[in-house]
Order: C-alpha cells, then structure tokens, then sequence
C-alpha cells in the first residue's frame, strides 16, 4: 500500500489495510508461537511439558483466528473488493 501510496484513495487504502488486518494480525501470532515452538523444543524442554502444551493451545487458537479471518475474506470475495476500491484490474 506504500508503494502505491501516490496512486491509491488514501480513504479506500485504509479500508484495505483494515481488511488485511484482521488476517495479519492472526498470522502474525502463528508464526511467533511457531518460532517460540520451535526454540522451546531446540532448547531442550521435554515434550510433556506445561510450556509446550500452552504454547501448542495458543498456536491452535491463532490458528483457528487466522482460519476465521481468510474464510470471512474469502465468502466477502474481499480480493475483488479491494481491487474495485482501489481502482485495479483483476
């Protein structure tokens, strides 16, 4: 959006990132539980763990967040949404 930040509605850029935010978010908490995963198990904490299994529990629920979020864009059809406010061709 920064890129395009000359040629964009700055109105309708801010409705596409708010958009984009509700699958970033999410996305972004998988991806640190999954580093945070993977250290705890390179570190050498034991499989049965309580720290692992509330690592596990959290990524499950990003999980299902980020799930959420790609399915709610996805029934919107938000891509052609976002490309008619910002004015591109599919």
């Amino acid at each position: 959006m920064r890129i395009f930040a000359d040629v964009v509605p700055k109105g309708e850029a801010r409705r596409v990132k708010s958009d984009l935010r509700k699958i970033m978010e999410p996305a972004g908490v998988v991806r640190e539980l999954d580093i945070a995963l993977e250290l705890a198990e390179k570190s050498g904490i034991e499989a049965g763990s309580p720290l692992l299994d509330i690592l596990r529990a959290q990524r499950a629920e990003g999980e299902r967040r980020l799930l959420e979020g790609i399915r709610a864009a996805w029934r919107g059809n938000a891509s052609m949404h976002w490309r008619e406010r910002l004015q591109l061709k599919p």
